[in-house]
């Protein structure tokens, strides 16, 4: 007897004896001769049948129930997946966070690095819990369906309107007052924008409530007016007061309803031009002031020099997130 038999012979004894264990001496010896036959063990659907035959007395849920929670499982996975990738729903689908759900607010002038941050963050935490993304801008992100007609226009109204009115952030900006057909659409852009904030600001407490962490890009505020995501139309005069509450009351539910951390990225005026060319000087000069004066009423507010490195700038983050978890 050669070696590599003892040792198979001794291997199909240990199998022998486990599955005497578990089931009878004649099964037990059906299943220590399949392991070491040419048919893959898949193939042997006469032994299979057989065991499963004997086990099922130990089964928690018989053949139906447990194939329709099978169907379940699988539907929601595919659901959860979908949602991950394209839908956004405040819904938990994996892993709640351990120490529950929490909103994390990303803010900064345009050019900080809002969009690169939320990427990086969205990836280290998505592998572990359930993170949410949620853009609160009008730029770069994706809209919503009330409010990507709008983003549509904005070629189109680019074109036709060669320099913009005082107030606005991008292109040639004069230092006259909005015109009634800009102030029309300017009006009808912020009540979309305030009814779309609303939404998400009510989405993102939910998801926190349900154990997600809610991580977003900007955040509705009340405390400075005109921009930095605040109300819009102070910009105009003879607007009906209706519509004015309206897109205050908006604004207010972000500071009843406020982040439970914000992470402010400070950059100076100098870098956020560089990064954003088509950003009026003077706004990037304003904005960037003012981002020092923002606390959209949060629990906790964390100033980071995004200057810095971006890895040094992604571990201070990340340790303050993980602070919060």
């Amino acid at each position: 007897m050669n070696v590599r038999y003892r040792v198979e012979l001794s291997q199909a004894e240990r199998v022998y004896a486990v599955a005497a264990d578990l089931m009878n001496e004649h099964l037990a010896v059906k299943v220590a001769d399949a392991i070491y036959e040419e048919t893959p063990l898949q193939d042997q659907r006469s032994l299979r049948r057989q065991v499963e035959r004997y086990l099922s007395p130990y089964r928690t849920y018989n053949t139906i129930e447990a194939r329709l929670r099978t169907t379940c499982r699988t539907v929601l996975w595919i659901a959860g997946g979908l949602n991950k990738r394209l839908f956004h729903l405040p819904r938990p689908w994996g892993r709640r966070a351990p120490g529950g759900g929490a909103v994390v607010a990303i803010v900064g002038v345009d050019g900080s690095g809002k969009s690169t941050i939320v990427a990086e963050i969205r990836e280290w935490l998505g592998s572990e819990i359930d993170v949410v993304p949620m853009y609160f801008g009008t730029g770069d992100g994706r809209p919503s369906f009330l409010l990507r007609p709008f983003k549509m226009m904005m070629p189109l109204m680019t074109r036709v309107l060669r320099t913009r009115p005082k107030g606005s952030s991008h292109g040639n900006i004069s230092d006259r007052r909005p015109g009634l057909p800009y102030g029309m659409l300017l009006t009808a852009w912020a009540i979309v924008v305030a009814r779309e904030k609303r939404s998400k600001l009510l989405a993102a407490r939910r998801g926190a409530n349900r154990g997600l962490i809610v991580l977003t890009d900007r955040y509705p505020q009340n405390e400075i007016l005109g921009f930095n995501d605040g109300p819009l139309l102070v910009r105009l005069s003879g607007v009906p007061q209706w519509l004015r509450r309206f897109e205050t009351s908006a604004y207010a539910l972000a500071r009843r309803l406020p982040p439970d951390i914000v992470i402010k990225l400070q950059v100076t005026p100098r870098t956020a031009q560089t990064r954003e060319p088509n950003m009026a000087p003077s706004v990037v000069r304003e904005r960037t002031e003012a981002i020092h004066n923002l606390n959209f009423a949060a629990r906790r507010v964390v100033t980071v020099n995004a200057e810095r490195p971006l890895a040094e700038v992604i571990r201070v983050i990340k340790s303050e997130i993980w602070r919060l978890l």
